[in-house]
């Protein structure tokens, strides 16, 4: 009773806070985020919601606005703008009052991290001259908006020092975790200023890999993958912007299949002792490494490491074979490993005796065992002399000439098998009677 009483005043909890949050969505955007209080809300000291209002929704700011352009005709714009805001804003572009629509022929908007791109290529003069307006809205007070100018020089009035692209990117290749260097150069007057654009978007020189020369070129270090693209060098000054050819920049990852470095050993364990099992494997990508016994899964899908896996054992009762599985996108091998429980030999089998004297017999006999065997036993008796035990020689083969018999006498014979973990079970008793003396 107890537990369902908290489980209801915890849902009450809840829903009133969510009901809170509502309300103050809702107030603040009515009275476009300014909202006084009420002194009697504050009264008796209970917190109201119009106090979740400054942590639950922002309008939204323009955190970049989109800057003038002057570009001749046939050239490229762009215009760049990003904004804030809780919820997240959307970003939309207008053109002379109007909404730019992203899927006209000459005019392309591309999304970017919290903001957005406004491409025009090629510009035309007259039909593109006009002023263009980054409006950001999240439903959350008054849309925030910032406008830029575009100027179209026509062919033939391009002013002097006008940027010129003097050295374009080109394509490349480049390897994995190698060094690049996308190639920019520019003239004019004043000098140029020079940013670089990866498939329309600003490059992001706080990434410490990324460095811009002094030349304006664009060095990459330690190539990834993220970082293929279209690049192109932007070069701006007093008199305009002039933008470079595209050029791609493609990563080349080593694409080989896995295999094994270091595959499972076969291991030997006593009774109920431990065992680890290693495996790597290596490729490119690195493949994941996992262990199986027979069909069923020892590592967790939830954490399968990547190139090494040891596979730990305790308390080992029975010998089995391990499977290693490692794979990639470009294959999956298998390598076993096998766990065997060290045991007492098993009985020697087919005893024969042979070779019978008064006083001598020859005793020959199959091992019984895979596993090695250290030595013998040759255990031998008189048959029908009850309470009188075995007596034993050891035998380092599987032949042994018993000498010093009785005459005329009925032997029971057997053997035992030895290896380094004791004694095993005596074979199946072979009874001969020795010969007559002479």
């Amino acid at each position: 009773m107890g537990a369902l009483s908290q489980t209801g005043a915890m849902f009450l909890a809840q829903a009133s806070l969510l009901i809170m949050l509502m309300a103050a969505t809702v107030i603040w955007a009515e009275t476009d985020g300014n909202v006084q209080a009420d002194p009697e809300d504050n009264a008796g000291g209970n917190v109201t919601h119009y106090r979740y209002i400054q942590y639950l929704t922002h309008a939204p700011r323009i955190t970049m606005a989109p800057k003038d352009q002057r570009v001749i005709e046939n050239g490229i714009a762009s215009f760049f703008c990003k904004a804030s805001g809780n919820p997240a804003p959307e970003i939309h572009w207008r053109k002379g009052g109007k909404r730019v629509s992203g899927n006209r022929r000459r005019y392309m908007t591309v999304e970017m991290p919290h903001g957005s791109v406004l491409r025009i290529e090629p510009v035309k003069p007259r039909r593109d001259d006009s002023e263009f307006e980054c409006v950001a809205d999240n439903g959350v007070g008054e849309p925030a908006t910032a406008s830029s100018r575009l100027d179209v020089y026509p062919e033939g009035e391009i002013p002097s020092g006008y940027p010129v692209i003097s050295d374009s990117p080109t394509l490349k290749a480049v390897e994995k975790d190698r060094n690049t260097v996308m190639v920019c150069g520019a003239e004019g007057n004043p000098d140029p200023t020079i940013m670089w654009l990866k498939d329309f978007i600003p490059v992001d020189l706080s990434d410490p890999r990324l460095m811009m020369l002094e030349t304006g070129s664009l060095q990459i270090r330690h190539s990834q993958e993220s970082d293929e693209g279209k690049y192109e060098c932007v070069a701006e000054n007093s008199a305009g912007v002039a933008y470079s050819y595209g050029a791609n920049l493609y990563v080349r990852v080593r694409r080989v299949p896995p295999h094994f470095s270091i595959p499972p050993e076969d291991v030997e364990v006593m009774p109920g002792g431990p065992a680890n099992l290693t495996c790597v494997a290596v490729g490119s990508p690195m493949p994941y490494v996992k262990w199986r016994l027979g069909a069923m899964e020892l590592t967790s899908d939830d954490n399968i490491p990547i190139g090494k896996n040891v596979l730990m054992l305790t308390d080992i009762r029975e010998s089995a074979n391990y499977t290693c599985v490692a794979a990639s996108d470009l294959g999956h091998i298998e390598a076993i490993g096998h766990v065997k429980v060290k045991a007492l030999p098993k009985p020697p089998t087919s005893l024969v005796v042979s070779d019978v004297t008064a006083t001598s017999v020859k005793l020959t006999w199959n091992p019984g065992n895979q596993d090695p065997i250290d030595s013998y036993i040759v255990q031998y008796k008189h048959k029908y002399t009850p309470g009188v035990p075995y007596e034993e020689l050891s035998a380092p083969t599987t032949e042994y000439t018993l000498m010093g018999l009785d005459a005329f006498t009925v032997y029971e014979f057997r053997v035992v098998a030895i290896n380094n973990i004791g004694r095993g079970i005596p074979s199946n008793p072979v009874d001969v009677t020795t010969g007559e003396l002479g």
